[in-house]
């Protein structure tokens, strides 16, 4: 799932249903991906590369070579270098005795960089080697570059390196070399490129070769002493030209040629006099030509084949059409229809309903014989996937497809009746008109029903008589109606108790609600109701007043951005659930989670030595058929010391999933272990269904497998062995 998963429903016929804020649903297809021209689906069969890829090239016969930070491609080790052959699948004869970069393919000769660190100098030293089609090393090894390699073209027997380097085998060059493509001698054409007012250093990016005419850009001021900002261009005698309009803030990032015409990419906002944003063309002359779709974030990579020019990059948005990080252009200047549209992942987020991409994009590309391979910091591509904010998996684990789309997040998913209803932080569903409450048939369609509500919805509960709601809001149906409030499942007016004004207002979000035997449970960050003091947890009898249920939670800490909290509640048998983010509740020590009557008095409580905001809540429970009460959350360790049969007994440190005892004597369940080495974002299990022997956790988590292997972010576990299901649609190696 790339993006959180914060709420699951369980239809019917065991369809699985979530929200959250994800923009692709489905198994991962990894970094490197090739795509069809004609439909921007990846085209299969093809390796998963676990890592990220930085380059590739064609090999020409179909495949591609790759270089990246990845460590394994379709399952095979591979140290950041690989060849994917035409067929789709990893050359496993293929696997060099080197790591580093792939820079050009030439006739058969594959050019590629590797880096150490001079510990002594505290200089990088990049190595320039060729490989045969083999993968073995050849005669032509250059003498070692003082820097880093960024781009590489040969024309005849020359081979031109452009980068951030200040020598070359001891020899000054200032980010500009060339070697003899036959021997590796360095040459002596020696350009001098500098800094000045508009850029702090001086580096290469991009090379293009046309006839036998060097066209570079990056990030520079002057060449040779003359003024060259950003772009310049070398005849064949290695003389500069006049050639290169100045950019005079930004930089170049790529470079494309198509007959005589030069496309650049990169992070700029014009050039010379002419304003260009991201992309732009220019003739052999120096002319900028009209050609130029304006994009809100950097281009890294372009690729041409035939008439189309495959742009890839951070960007979100392409000559004002929404294209996520990559894109198709014509000679024309118009952007296709074709949209990939890769995404990172768990690191999707959103935000005011926009889904933001912080550092992550498209790094290469490559286009030939119709065919595209995209290369990044991404986990998922094509359109088929592409689901914004819900999806369906059938029975078998199976992502269907049910396509409806929120334009931001779903908080809340409550299946009644042959229908979905959906809650959350959005404006529109499948391009319909719906504020933050919304209700889908199981065929995707959005119904006329629409109570329409002024904030974000968090929690959902459906009986047969009503659909209660809670969250951040104020206005239900039109009518001030603060945080907490009911609609009929059938679209008619906010209900009322006696039909005739419940309105309880709670001062403060709700993010809760559960109901056993007539008694709705209510749970939140509130501390009242009107005058009537509620400090996080509150109930209403069968005629929806207020009833006197309501232990207080607590909070040590006195700052008020620590306020307790009841992030959950599930009431069975006539004991209420209650977790979330407190430490005391009526006054008993007790750490995420407690037992609770329904008489308000505490049954059981955990405690928890040593644990401290953000690591010790409890985001979400369930109940399983055999009354067990399942928790997910943010749990670095829970440590159940409660003299009070019976109740959970636990103490598994870094657990995402554990089971409770409840009425029952406690049943092991194994512990699946966050691992943060692989994240950049904090951790959490948020979302939890039971249905059919089976427990669906969701969230923002990968979890380390103990018998191996990796889950991401939506999982299911077998409620009797405690075992990952079959069912889980998102395992990888």
């Amino acid at each position: 799932m790339a993006g959180a998963v914060h709420a699951i429903a369980v239809g019917d016929d065991g369809t699985v249903y979530v929200g959250g804020s994800f923009g692709h649903a489905g198994p991962p297809e990894g970094s490197g991906v090739p795509l069809s021209e004609a439909t921007g689906e990846p085209i299969e069969p093809f390796p998963v590369v676990d890592g990220h890829v930085a380059a590739v090239v064609p090999d020409g016969r179909g495949g591609w070579y790759i270089s990246g930070s990845f460590t394994q491609v379709g399952g095979v080790a591979r140290s950041g270098i690989a060849h994917l052959l035409a067929e789709g699948s990893l050359d496993l004869a293929w696997s060099p005795a080197v790591t580093g970069g792939v820079l050009a393919c030439v006739g058969g000769t594959l050019y590629v960089q590797s880096w150490t660190f001079d510990a002594k100098a505290l200089e990088f030293i990049t190595k320039l080697l060729a490989l045969d089609p083999s993968g073995q090393p050849t005669a032509w090894q250059p003498p070692p570059v003082t820097g880093f390699v960024s781009a590489l073209a040969v024309s005849g027997n020359t081979v031109y390196a452009g980068g951030d380097f200040t020598a070359v085998g001891g020899e000054p060059r200032s980010q500009l070399a060339s070697f003899d493509a036959t021997t590796g001698t360095l040459t002596a054409w020696a350009p001098q490129l500098s800094a000045g007012i508009y850029h702090g250093t001086s580096t290469v990016q991009a090379l293009a070769l046309v006839g036998d005419v060097l066209y570079v850009g990056g990030s520079f001021d002057k060449v040779d002493g003359e003024s060259r900002i950003g772009l310049a261009a070398f005849d064949g005698s290695g003389q500069l030209t006049s050639w290169g309009p100045p950019i005079y803030s930004g930089s170049v990032f790529a470079l494309a040629a198509r007959g005589s015409t030069i496309y650049v990419g990169g992070w700029f906002e014009a050039l010379g006099s002419e304003a260009r944003s991201g992309l732009a063309a220019i003739d052999s002359g120096g002319q900028v030509l009209p050609w130029g779709p304006a994009t809100d974030g950097t281009v890294l990579a372009l690729a041409i084949d035939g008439d189309t020019i495959f742009v890839g990059g951070g960007f979100t948005g392409i000559g004002a059409v929404r294209r996520s990080r990559l894109a198709a252009v014509g000679l024309d200047g118009a952007v296709s229809g074709w949209a990939p549209e890769p995404d990172p992942g768990p690191e999707l987020v959103t935000a005011s309903g926009v889904w933001q991409y912080d550092n992550h994009g498209v790094l290469a590309l490559a286009a030939a014989s119709g065919k595209v391979f995209a290369g990044g910091n991404f986990e998922y591509v094509g359109s088929r996937s592409v689901r914004r904010g819900l999806a369906a998996y059938d029975s078998a684990g199976h992502l269907t497809t049910w396509a409806p789309h929120v334009d931001g997040e779903v908080w809340a998913l409550a299946w009644s009746a042959g229908r979905l209803y959906v809650g959350g932080d959005f404006q529109a569903i499948s391009g319909t008109p719906r504020a933050n409450l919304a209700s889908v048939s199981a065929a995707g369609e959005v119904s006329s029903w629409n109570p329409g509500v002024g904030g974000a919805v968090h929690a959902l509960l459906a009986t047969p008589e009503a659909l209660f709601l809670g969250g951040a809001f104020a206005i239900v149906g039109g009518r001030p109606h603060l945080n907490l409030a009911a609609v009929g499942l059938d679209g008619g007016p906010p209900l009322t108790a006696d039909q005739s004004g419940w309105n309880p207002s709670p001062n403060a979000v709700v993010t809760s609600l559960t109901a056993e035997g007539g008694t709705l449970y209510v749970g939140g960050y509130f501390t009242g109701f009107g005058s009537t003091e509620r400090l996080g947890l509150a109930a209403f009898d069968s005629r929806l007043s207020l009833a006197p249920w309501g232990p207080a939670l607590g909070r040590a800490t006195p700052d008020p951005a620590d306020a307790p909290g009841a992030t959950a509640l599930v009431a069975r048998g006539g004991i209420v659930y209650v977790a979330g983010h407190f430490d005391t509740l009526a006054g008993n020590a007790s750490t995420c989670v407690a037992l609770v009557d329904a008489n308000g008095q505490v049954l059981d409580a955990s405690v928890a030595d040593g644990l401290y905001y953000p690591w010790n809540e409890v985001s979400a429970l369930t109940a399983t058929d055999d009354r067990r009460v399942v928790m997910v959350g943010e749990l670095a360790a829970l440590f159940w010391e409660s003299p009070w049969p019976p109740g959970l007994r636990s103490d598994i440190t870094g657990a995402a999933f554990l089971g409770a005892g409840g009425l029952s004597t406690a049943v092991p369940v194994p512990a699946y272990v966050l691992d943060t080495t692989r994240l950049s974002f904090l951790p959490r299990a948020r979302a939890v269904a039971v249905a059919g022997g089976k427990v669906y956790v969701g969230g923002v988590f990968h979890w380390d497998l103990p018998g191996g292997g990796v889950v991401d972010n939506l999982a299911a576990v077998d409620t009797a062995s405690g075992q990952i299901a079959d069912w889980t649609p998102i395992l990888r190696p």
